[in-house]
């Protein structure tokens, strides 16, 4: 079984150790992505069995609750007007919560017709959710994406072997940073702004200048597909992770 190797480098005197040759292990994203979809269905059949035991208390809202007992009717009016409260204020996800809880605990032997004012109300807030922008520019799936320690800034790690950096006043693609021989596992910010990292399947670690975009260098020396990267909190070391043998 492969296991994780931890490598660390000084940024000061980058390795220059021998290039190791690329080997690209698919089994590896194969089985994340198995993983992936286990988890997505134990999750969505956990709301399907889940759905009439959702209360209150479990939403986390605030959500005055009643002053004295409550029949099942007032209860879901009193949620689906909070309900409308929170969509009015902008507030999809938690009005969405509050739809859910409103369900009766019968709901699945319901007709459709007695749900209406639910499904109504569970429509506006799914498309009121408030999408800021689509960052379109990758041709693979995206791995990783990391927000610049101001704020400013975005950048994303791709399957298509490359890391790309968005402005996010103008939600604009600035630079794509290409060069490496494989998938780009992960990408992140130097705690200064100033630089980048990027890992990949290729095994190697290279670091970017982020307002150019030119690359300062490769780190080689995993024998696995590197995975993870992160800088030491003064910006001076890096750190990262891989699949070796």
């Amino acid at each position: 079984m492969p296991r994780k190797v931890g490598l660390e480098f000084n940024l000061d005197k980058p390795d220059a150790s021998k290039r190791m040759p690329l080997r690209l292990k698919f089994e590896i994203a194969g089985t994340l992505l198995l993983v992936s979809a286990i988890v997505a269905f134990a999750l969505s059949g956990g709301l399907r069995s889940d759905r009439t035991e959702i209360n209150d208390t479990a939403l986390e809202t605030p959500v005055a609750p009643p002053a004295v007992a409550e029949s099942d009717a007032d209860r879901r009016t009193r949620l689906l007007a909070a309900a409308k409260a929170y969509l009015a204020k902008g507030d999809a996800v938690t009005a969405a919560r509050l739809v859910l809880a409103a369900l009766p605990a019968d709901w699945k032997d319901r007709p459709e017709s007695d749900l209406l004012d639910i499904h109504q109300m569970l429509y506006k807030a799914h498309f009121a959710r408030r999408e800021i922008a689509v960052l379109r520019r990758h041709s693979g799936i995206i791995r990783s994406v990391t927000f610049s320690p101001d704020g400013t800034k975005l950048v994303t790690a791709s399957a298509d072997w490359t890391a790309r950096i968005w402005d996010l006043a103008t939600m604009r693609h600035l630079i794509a940073l290409e060069g490496h021989e494989g998938e780009v596992w992960n990408a992140v910010f130097s705690p200064d702004g100033g630089r980048i990292t990027t890992v990949s399947f290729d095994r190697t670690a290279r670091l970017w200048d982020a307002r150019t975009g030119s690359e300062i260098t490769v780190l080689r020396g995993a024998e696995g597909e590197v995975v993870s990267g992160a800088f030491s909190p003064d910006g001076g070391r890096l750190v990262t992770a891989s699949y070796d043998f």
